[in-house]
């Protein structure tokens, strides 16, 4: 509250409180309900909790409180009752007001739809940096020790081609060579020959362990220092100096598939394991395909799922 006025008589017990002296929220109760005139002059305080001082009025420094008029009283009850009904859905609670006035369904699926615009804020920023020369995309036939390498140069647009810069066919670990495979170390060292100077990389996933595992066909994952020991020089495999973009970043939360099986009001879980659009199985065609899908998310043309959750949520009667 203020600071206390002098020379106004303070009390440290309601006991102690003449007859005919009331707090605002007294003056609150009384019928007709009355407030302190406007200027009013505290008569005297009281004090509570210990430590805080409850300004006192008599009546004759009181006045009316205003009242709510019957269409006042009905905006107010029918604002209240919104605030048990979601906004999204129209579901309603029982119990108590929804956190802003969302379901519970309502704020997963808010939440995925944030994440999908966002994920094209995200392929406006690559694709604004891919424009920088030096950029390749990079693609594995799979994630751990691949068998095929692809290098590309960007296409400059979502109709445009990339142009293959090498294509490398590796032997397996415990493989005996055939024609035309290279070890994984010499595979390895023609990629760092290529990328070395790259000023930035974009894949469909991570591939930093399937290239230690080009280079080290026996990497011990158990100890992870003693696998990158010696790949300081490979400064294209280090995000800190060469940036390395993940197109499925943007992909996953643009397409929005959900988890087989979701249904209201469990939380939605977005499915990470979706392919690169119309994937073949050919590494270089389908990292074509992953870098046309970052242009056309960047352009808001990219097709989503028909499962995402801003599609089938709230249910269309």
């Amino acid at each position: 509250m203020a600071d206390l006025l002098p020379g106004v008589p303070r009390y440290t017990t309601w006991d102690q409180v003449p007859e005919g002296l009331y707090t605002k929220t007294r003056l609150a109760q009384l019928d007709p309900p009355m407030k302190p005139s406007p200027g009013a002059t505290p008569a005297g305080y009281a004090l509570y909790h210990g430590n805080q001082y409850a300004a006192l009025y008599p009546l004759d420094a009181a006045v009316p409180k205003r009242t709510q008029s019957p269409a006042q009283r009905a905006a107010l009850v029918k604002a209240r009752d919104l605030q048990l009904v979601c906004k999204g859905c129209g579901a309603r609670s029982d119990d108590k007001p929804w956190s802003r006035r969302q379901c519970r369904t309502c704020r997963y699926v808010a939440a995925a739809k944030a994440s999908h615009e966002q994920a094209r804020v995200y392929a406006r920023q690559v694709v604004e940096a891919l424009a920088t020369p030096g950029v390749f995309a990079l693609g594995v036939d799979r994630p751990h020790h691949p068998s095929r390498v692809v290098v590309m140069t960007l296409p400059d647009g979502a109709g445009a081609s990339g142009t293959v810069t090498c294509d490398l066919n590796v032997a397996r670990p415990g493989e005996l060579d055939f024609p035309g495979l290279l070890s994984g170390p010499d595979a390895f060292r023609i990629l760092d020959r290529v990328l070395q100077d790259a000023t930035g990389l974009v894949s469909w996933r991570p591939l930093y362990a399937a290239m230690v595992e080009l280079a080290k066909p026996d990497v011990d994952w158990d100890d992870p220092a003693a696998a990158w020991d010696g790949m300081e020089a490979s400064r294209w495999l280090h995000g800190s100096r060469t940036p390395w973009w993940q197109i499925s970043n943007a992909y996953v939360p643009w397409y929005g598939q959900t988890l087989t099986g979701w249904s209201p009001p469990a939380p939605i879980h977005i499915d990470w394991s979706v392919p690169v659009p119309g994937a073949t199985g050919d590494v270089a065609a389908d990292l074509q395909r992953a870098v046309t899908a970052l242009w056309r998310i960047a352009e808001g043309t990219e097709p989503v799922s028909p499962r995402a959750p801003w599609l089938v949520w709230p249910p269309r009667t």
